[in-house]
């Protein structure tokens, strides 16, 4: 894990070996509440001034439908960075995969991984976890078991940021090297402050090179 200080936003594509992108169609809350303005969405806002705040606290988390089916075999998570209860944060982490729209609790959900989030207590902490996958899934499911602790008697659970992307092919900081977009078949891209050449430029890959 590791932190950032003022990072603009998240951008982030997907593209299947036809070309097509692969995109996130929607995100959902596990059962528990949330105050307005911390919904579920906005884990995939690209802002870490925001977060997804879920009163159900451990145990609780967020599926992801995708457009189609693609590999994730890893995680992002990004604490917000202003606030101070770092003891809400999530402590571990659960991560599933379905090929079927399935409910929360259905069976068919098929155990990817877990493990330690590895997220410092500083605000606009971020970490990065991995998980053995090979298929392509078009439904994620990201379980938090345990946060750090309670804050003012109350166990909450909430996150800035998830995102999920295949491990090989991420790029923290500065552009990547743009040869190697779609060699692979499958692509995800992460740019961190982007300038005006760097927005020219992923503008001109989505709708050139996908």
């Amino acid at each position: 894990g590791g932190s950032y200080s003022s990072p603009n936003k998240i951008i982030d594509f997907y593209g299947d070996r036809t070309g097509n992108l692969v995109t996130v169609a929607s995100v959902a809350a596990s059962a528990g509440t949330s105050p307005t303005g911390e919904e579920v969405t906005k884990v995939n806002d690209g802002s870490p001034d925001t977060k997804y705040l879920n009163t159900t606290g451990p145990n609780s988390g967020l599926t992801f439908t995708l457009t189609a089916a693609a590999v994730m075999d890893s995680m992002l998570l990004v604490t917000r960075t202003n606030d101070d209860i770092w003891q809400w944060d999530p402590k571990t982490w659960q991560v599933f995969g379905s090929n079927t729209n399935a409910t929360w609790s259905d069976s068919n959900w098929v155990p990817l991984g877990s493990g330690n989030t590895n997220l410092a207590d500083a605000r606009g902490s971020v970490s990065v976890v991995t998980f053995s996958n090979s298929t392509a899934y078009k439904f994620y499911k990201v379980v938090f078991p345990t946060t750090k602790g309670t804050n003012n008697g109350q166990a909450y659970v909430h996150i800035s940021e998830v995102d999920l992307f295949r491990a090989p092919q991420v790029k923290l900081g500065g552009m990547p090297d743009l040869r190697t977009l779609g060699s692979e078949g499958w692509t995800r891209r992460m740019w961190f402050d982007l300038t005006t050449n760097d927005n020219a430029t992923l503008a001109t890959l989505q709708t050139a090179s996908l």
